[in-house]
């Protein structure tokens, strides 16, 4: 079953849904606006697709679960360290606290496997049976796979990383899980994030959205402020602009090299526009609600470099990434295994890390691109037209001479293709949207001075 009316943010019915859902949030008994919140969240989601709720259920009751059970082994452990801390000496306590830490991380696999596995056979089964038929093709024999038809769930990445930040901070022994399911699915489907983000945080957002409000006339206005400057980037800024874009790269060969420069630079317009419009909506929403969410975006391309950069857009999931991937990647005992900087250095600068971080980076850009319409930047199909045609503009340079000037280096993919040469792209990060390392060429050894 289909959604009903797909209220997106800039269409009437959801202004209409709005208005009447805040009415009755402020009408109704403190202790019950929340169970109005879960009301209205999965109201908004069925709109979209009823069949496709089952999803959204799915992920929240395995994470609250999963919860539960962390919660359950950090507070039996405790106290049995504290019922036996007489009897037990350290090399006793050490062992228990080794197997119950070892219990948990099973739960959180078990987790991490389930919510993830689900998320990457409704976005990738598709793709993966279309590289294996374009095999199958190249090769000349074998045999040839339908593509399942499989609609992709709305949010799915949002309300999947949300969960699993839960789960993580559950583990660290970061707060308690929440006991009330219901609670615990208002968290995970608050309707105006579920579909854009932010990414929320439990410890920041969940006591906001079970507290009772008073109707605030200050917040109000904010949140309608903040709505229209949303609509007008969406509806304004990224709409217009999305012809002229959806044009030129539909011909680029029709079109001169400027044109296409052109139609980039308007690009990164419209997907700014868009995404950011959204977010403010988003904002704006819950602002009228009481509800304070994180910013998302922070003026990123008044930004003096392009580490900046990328720290003011889509901040919470840049945070979201350094917080549970980075951070524990860089404290694990593999990198502890490199025992000084140069060593350090030299990985970090070696090509399978860069090739590690730029396909990361593109399925974390593929997960959460925003705009409705646009082409994506890396198309799997014709490979990247915009970023070959500026191949013509940029000085072109074989990928084993060494660069000597600051810059931008990107490899483009395409379907079973070796890597393309590395097009230094001076200047172009903001236009292309790719995260890249600014590191030393390849054939070049690391030196890094000790103290």
């Amino acid at each position: 079953m289909g959604g009903i009316l797909k209220m997106s943010f800039t269409t009437l019915h959801f202004f209409l849904f709005l208005a009447m859902g805040v009415l009755i949030y402020y009408l109704l008994p403190k202790k019950l606006q929340w169970v109005w919140l879960l009301v209205l969240s999965y109201l908004y989601y069925f709109t979209f697709s009823i069949k496709t709720s089952v999803f959204l259920i799915f992920t929240t009751v395995v994470t609250y679960t999963g919860g539960i059970l962390l919660t359950r082994m950090n507070e039996s452990s405790k106290a049995y360290l504290a019922a036996n801390k007489e009897t037990l000496d350290r090399a006793a306590k050490k062992a228990y606290k080794e197997k119950v830490k070892k219990n948990k991380r099973r739960v959180v696999v078990a987790m991490l496997l389930l919510c993830f596995g689900l998320l990457g056979v409704v976005k990738y089964l598709n793709f993966v049976i279309e590289n294996i038929d374009a095999l199958v093709l190249a090769v000349g024999h074998g045999q040839y796979f339908e593509p399942v038809n499989i609609i992709l769930p709305l949010g799915i990445s949002f309300y999947t990383f949300q969960s699993i930040s839960y789960i993580i901070d559950v583990y660290q022994g970061k707060y308690s899980a929440e006991k009330n399911i219901f609670k615990y699915a208002l968290f995970v489907s608050f309707f105006p994030q579920l579909l854009q983000g932010p990414i929320g945080r439990f410890d920041r957002l969940a006591h906001q959205l079970y507290e009772g409000r008073s109707f605030s006339l200050k917040a109000a206005e904010f949140g309608l402020q903040r709505i229209l400057w949303g609509c007008f980037k969406k509806m304004v800024l990224a709409d217009r602009v999305a012809g002229f874009v959806t044009t030129v790269f539909g011909n680029y060969t029709e079109y001169g090299g400027w044109y296409n420069l052109v139609a980039v630079l308007l690009y990164c317009v419209q997907l700014y526009a868009d995404f950011s419009g959204g977010i403010d909506i988003v904002i704006g929403t819950a602002e009228i609600f009481g509800i304070r969410m994180d910013e998302n975006f922070r003026q990123p391309f008044f930004s003096k470099s392009i580490g900046e950069f990328w720290r003011r857009w889509h901040i919470t999931l840049g945070t979201w990434m350094k917080d549970y991937i980075f951070y524990p990647f860089s404290l694990s005992k593999q990198m502890n295994r490199f025992g000084h900087e140069d060593e350090v250095a030299v990985f970090v600068s070696s090509t399978v890390f860069q090739r590690h971080f730029m396909v990361t980076a593109y399925v974390v850009g593929h997960e959460f691109r925003a705009g409705n319409g646009a082409p994506p930047i890396l198309s799997r199909k014709q490979g990247n037209p915009v970023i070959c045609k500026l191949n013509g503009l940029v000085q072109h340079r074989g990928s084993h001479e060494p660069y000597h000037r600051i810059g931008v280096y990107t490899e483009i993919f395409m379907d079973f293709c070796p890597p393309l040469r590395c097009v230094p792209v001076d200047g172009f990060l903001l236009v292309l949207g790719i995260p890249c390392l600014n590191v030393p060429n390849r054939n070049e050894r690391v030196s890094v001075q000790k103290p």
